[in-house]
């Protein structure tokens, strides 16, 4: 429901995220994120994105649909892992002035769309980890969701009616989204230790359908490992 499996098994995930958009008429695709060359591996999870997202960054990535019309407009992996980028720069600068804290995770709650795929991805580049929260998380079990994952910030396209204590800081998709991207940081993104590896990059959680929702999580370095098992 957020996009995040395109994270875990890209192949697959991508030829069922695309059965499930087009089955909600989205107005989001993902293209088929399988590859003919095999793009040099790095020693982390981010080094390995830089090179893959260079090597492939005309490939188109993820589409938005244009208005009502079966058309869609692309946006290629070096434009968005850009975008990324310049998100993370602005975050980094929004969480510094708000007091977040050094190791607060990321809460992402939202549609699919190429806004969580850069919030993801700009998260992972200052070495944080996100929390994939389902937009039908109902309000009683947002708070114990955000605590386990201990998320400090939380972006969202959706209106919540009360702010969980926990959070320091919420971004809405649309203008706040736009501003923190379009922010001209003045320093660089920070240099991320090879202890990052081992901390936790993304949290999933269970439905909560038969109870309290349920955290698993995974590490950059076990990511990294997947999709190098994986290929891709």
């Amino acid at each position: 429901d957020s996009g995040l499996v395109v994270l875990n098994d890209i192949r697959e995930a991508a030829r069922v995220l695309r059965i499930e958009l087009l089955n909600q008429t989205t107005d989001v695709q993902m293209t088929d994120l399988s590859v003919n060359a095999e793009p040099p591996w790095g020693a982390t999870l981010l080094s390995t994105y830089d090179r893959a997202f260079e090597f492939h960054a005309r490939k188109a990535l993820c589409g938005r649909r244009q208005g009502n019309s079966s058309l869609f407009q692309w946006h290629d992996y070096g434009s968005v892992w850009q975008r990324a980028r310049r998100f993370a720069q602005g975050l980094l600068t929004r969480m510094q002035a708000v007091g977040v804290g050094k190791d607060a995770a990321v809460a992402i709650m939202a549609q699919n769309s190429e806004e969580w795929i850069v919030a993801n991805f700009a998260c992972w580049q200052l070495g944080r980890s996100v929390v994939a929260v389902a937009t039908s998380t109902p309000a009683r079990q947002l708070s114990s969701v955000l605590q386990q994952g201990n998320a400090e910030v939380l972006i969202t396209d959706c209106n919540h009616a009360s702010t969980p204590a926990c959070l320091v800081l919420i971004i809405s998709f649309g203008r706040d989204f736009e501003t923190i991207e379009a922010t001209q940081a003045a320093r660089a993104l920070p240099v991320l230790s090879p202890d990052t590896e081992d901390k936790p990059a993304l949290v999933l959680f269970t439905s909560g359908s038969s109870g309290t929702p349920k955290g698993v999580s995974r590490t950059f370095r076990e990511i990294h490992l997947m999709q190098r098992a994986y290929g891709v």
